[in-house]
């Protein structure tokens, strides 16, 4: 009697465990989308500062804005296609 309390219980332990940890994630796919937004914003801006100011080195920090974006989106993408597998 005893051994069956003691698995029902880790039962309900291990389900609770399982929704925290889906709400955990879909939460942290929420952070990195908002992220990946950011990185979109932040190219747009060295876009517009780059007609505003031209300097030799406004090239690179598009290109450096670019990839930053890039990189987000590929790792926003490579989480979701991870979630959707698991």
């Amino acid at each position: 009697m005893n051994l069956d309390l003691i698995s029902q219980l880790n039962n309900i332990s291990g389900d609770l465990v399982a929704k925290v940890d889906f709400v955990i994630l879909l939460l942290l796919l929420f952070g990195l989308a908002l992220y990946t937004i950011f990185a979109f914003l932040v190219l747009k801006q060295v876009r517009i500062l780059n007609k505003s100011i031209t300097t030799a080195r406004g090239e690179l920090l598009n290109t450096l804005a670019l990839t930053h974006l890039f990189a987000t989106l590929a790792l926003l993408v490579t989480n979701i296609l991870l979630l959707i597998l698991n």
